[in-house]
């Protein structure tokens, strides 16, 4: 007697509210953003425009002049958030203590720099650290290391 073959089932995947609330979300907005072109944007092209060469080109000076505001805009920020003080950030706020002791101790040294001066000045020690690192695996015979790391 035959076996009947049955498709194999897929197994469901279980999903968290938030899950499920975000793949709603997602979904209107990717409806909200159809119908935003669709019944304003495309009909205001057809209005407004003398060809599609014209309508494209209208398209990219919008989309220049966002860009250009935002980019102006972020530097703004980033100077302001460039004279911010270290501990003005609360970088160690979601670290464990416990677990991380030795980075926040490092980064203690920084506290009262600003975040520019901190980050170069961290940059700046890294660069020195890896200018010898290159040149003392350079100067090391291969033979300097340990013939167990081949084990």
């Amino acid at each position: 007697m035959a076996t009947k073959k049955t498709a194999p089932t897929e197994k469901r995947v279980q999903k968290t509210k938030e899950q499920i609330a975000h793949e709603m979300e997602m979904q209107y907005e990717q409806t909200r953003q159809r119908k935003l072109i669709k019944d304003l944007v495309y009909p205001f092209l057809l209005e407004n425009s003398k060809s599609i060469s014209d309508a494209k080109n209208l398209c990219h000076a919008a989309q220049l002049a966002i860009e250009s505001t935002y980019q102006a805009k972020m530097q703004d920020e980033q100077k302001r958030l460039s004279g911010l003080r270290l501990s003005e950030l609360d970088i160690t706020g979601n670290i464990d203590p416990e677990e991380h002791k030795r980075d926040i101790d490092f980064l203690a040294f920084f506290e009262t720099e600003k975040v520019s001066t901190a980050a170069g000045l961290i940059q700046g020690l890294k660069n020195v650290i890896e200018s010898f690192e290159r040149e003392e695996s350079i100067k090391r015979p291969l033979s300097s290391l340990p013939a167990e790391l081949l084990d």
